[in-house]
C-alpha cells in the first residue's frame, strides 16, 4: 500500500530512517528498548495451555504452525504436541513431558515446572480464536519487518528502487496474518442487500403435534437456542424426542443427541416407540402385539435412514464440542441440531467446583449460544425447574422457576415450560392436561397452549 500509494525512494529511505550508517534495522530494533520485535507472548502461552490442561483439543489450534511463535521454548512445545497428537492423539502435561525428556529437550524449555506454569492458565472458547488471530497477526508483523529490514539495507547499499520495491511485493506472500473481522456494516451496506434481507424465509423445524406452539417463533431456525424446562415427570424429554423425530426424519437434518439420564441404547428404543405409538414400557416387558412389532421395525428402518446420532459420555466440554463441529463441518456432514439432555447434569463447564453453580451454568449456555451462532446450528436445551413453585403455591411455571436460570433465561432465544395436571377431567389417568407456555419468544408473542400428554406413547398433541 505504501509503495502503491506513489511514495518516493526518499520517502521509504525516510520511513526505514532509523536503518542508516549501515546498522542493520533487526540489531536496532534489538538495541533500542522501544522497538521490539512483535510478539504475543500471554497469547502463545494460553493456547499451548490450553491443549496441555485439556481445556481445549489440538484440531481448534491445527491451523497455526511452529514458525507463528516467537518464542523458542513455544515452538519446541508446539511441535512436540503436534507430534503426539498425530501418532497417539494426546497433548497433555505427562505426554508432552515424558517426550521432551526422550528427545533430551525438556531442560531446554525449563523443564517440568514451565509445562506447569503453561498449563496454569486458559482462555475462554471466546477468546480462542482470538488469541490464534494474535499470535498469526504478530508473526505477520515479524515478517513485514524483516522485509522492510532487508529493503532499508538494500535502499543504504545503493540498491535500484525498483527492485527493492518488487522484492518487497514478492516477499509479501510470505505473510500470514489473522482473519479480519468486519464487527459492523454501515447503512449502504444493509441498503445494498435489502431485498435479500426482506425476502420471506422458510419455517423453521416444527413439531406436528403441537403446530401451533412452533408457529408462534415460526419453527426453530439456525443459530436458536431453545430451552426446555419443566418439573420431573412433566414431558420435557418427551417432548424434546418429538422434536427430534420430526427435525431428523421429516426435514433431514443432521442432528445429535446428547443424554446424559439414560443409555443411549435406550434414548433411542424411547423415540422409536414414541414416534410409532406404542408404549415404551409394552416393550420393556416383552408384552408387544404383532401390529405393534412390526410398527416398531418400520419405524426402527426409518431411523435407520436419519442423520441421527446419539451421545451418553458426560465427558464433553464447549471446546471439545466446538472442535467435534469443526470435524464434522471439515467432512462435509455438518451438524444442524444438537439436544442435549439435560442442563443440571451435564459436565460441560470444566469450571472449579468452588465456583458458583448459577455462574458455572452461565457460562455453559453462553458457549452453546456461541456454537449456535458460529455453526448455524438449532440447540435444544433441558432443564430443571427449582423448588420456588412449592413454596409460593404457584400452578404455572414461569421462566424465573429455571434453576440456576440468571444465564440460561438471557442467552435462550426460545423458553418453552410444561406445566402438567395429574389427570383429565373424566378420570383418564392415560391423559394428563397440560399446558406448553412460551416463556420468552426472540420472534414473536408469548402465550400458553393448552394441549394433551398421552402417558403411555409418552407424547404431546394438541
Amino acid at each position: 500500500d505504501y509503495i502503491e500509494s506513489g511514495h518516493t525512494k526518499s520517502d521509504l529511505e525516510e520511513l526505514m530512517s532509523f536503518a542508516v550508517d549501515d546498522k542493520p534495522v533487526k540489531k536496532a530494533r534489538i538495541e533500542n528498548k522501544k522497538l521490539r520485535e512483535p510478539a504475543a507472548t500471554q497469547s502463545e502461552k494460553l493456547i499451548l495451555g490450553a491443549v496441555l490442561n485439556g481445556t481445549s483439543v489440538f484440531e481448534d489450534i491445527e491451523e497455526l504452525s511452529a514458525n507463528d511463535f516467537y518464542h523458542d521454548d513455544h515452538k519446541i512445545v508446539f511441535n512436540a504436541i503436534k507430534t503426539l497428537w498425530e501418532e497417539i492423539g494426546v497433548g497433555d502435561v505427562k505426554a508432552v513431558a515424558q517426550y521432551l525428556d526422550d528427545k533430551t529437550m525438556l531442560e531446554q524449555i525449563g523443564g517440568i515446572t514451565a509445562l506447569l506454569d503453561l498449563s496454569s492458565d486458559m482462555p475462554t472458547v471466546y477468546s480462542l480464536e482470538a488469541h490464534i488471530d494474535a499470535i498469526r497477526s504478530k508473526a505477520g508483523s515479524r515478517i513485514l519487518l524483516d522485509n522492510l529490514e532487508h529493503a532499508a539495507n538494500q535502499l543504504v547499499m545503493g540498491e535500484n528502487c525498483e527492485k527493492v520495491q518488487q522484492d518487497i511485493i514478492n516477499n509479501a506472500g510470505r505473510l500470514k496474518v489473522g482473519n479480519s473481522i468486519n464487527l459492523t456494516s454501515s447503512s449502504i451496506d444493509l441498503i445494498t442487500d435489502i431485498d435479500e434481507l426482506l425476502k420471506p424465509k422458510p419455517q423453521g423445524i416444527t413439531c406436528d403435534p403441537v403446530q401451533p406452539v412452533f408457529d408462534s417463533f415460526f419453527g426453530l431456525h439456525p443459530g436458536v437456542l431453545m430451552t426446555i424446562g419443566a418439573r420431573s415427570g412433566h414431558g420435557k424429554t418427551s417432548l424434546m424426542n418429538q422434536v427430534i423425530a420430526y427435525g431428523c426424519v421429516k426435514y433431514k437434518n443432521a442432528t445429535d443427541l446428547l443424554t446424559f439420564e439414560i443409555p443411549k441404547q435406550d434414548a433411542l428404543v424411547k423415540i422409536i416407540c414414541q414416534t410409532a405409538k406404542v408404549p415404551y414400557l409394552n416393550v420393556l416387558r416383552g408384552n408387544i402385539t404383532d401390529e405393534q412389532n412390526s410398527a416398531i421395525r418400520k419405524m426402527a428402518s426409518i431411523f435407520g435412514k436419519a442423520n441421527l446420532r446419539i451421545d451418553d459420555k458426560n465427558s464433553w466440554s464447549i471446546p471439545k464440542l466446538r472442535s467435534y463441529l469443526k470435524t464434522r463441518r471439515s467432512a462435509g456432514d455438518p451438524l444442524r441440531m444438537l439436544c442435549i439432555d439435560y442442563l443440571q447434569i451435564a459436565n460441560f463447564s470444566g469450571s472449579a467446583n468452588s465456583e458458583r453453580r448459577d455462574l458455572a451454568i452461565g457460562k455453559v449456555t453462553s458457549g452453546l449460544k456461541g456454537l449456535a451462532i458460529e455453526f448455524g446450528l438449532t440447540i435444544v436445551l433441558l432443564s430443571q425447574l427449582n423448588r420456588a413453585m412449592d413454596r409460593d403455591g404457584s400452578t404455572a411455571p414461569a421462566i424465573g422457576n429455571l434453576r440456576d436460570s440468571s444465564g440460561q433465561e438471557n442467552d435462550s432465544d426460545i423458553v418453552i415450560l410444561i406445566s402438567q395436571a395429574m389427570q383429565l377431567e373424566d378420570g383418564n389417568i392415560n391423559e394428563r392436561k397440560s399446558k406448553i407456555i412460551v416463556a420468552k419468544n426472540r420472534n414473536g408473542p408469548v402465550g400458553t397452549f393448552d394441549c394433551v400428554f398421552d402417558c403411555d406413547t409418552a407424547s404431546f398433541r394438541m
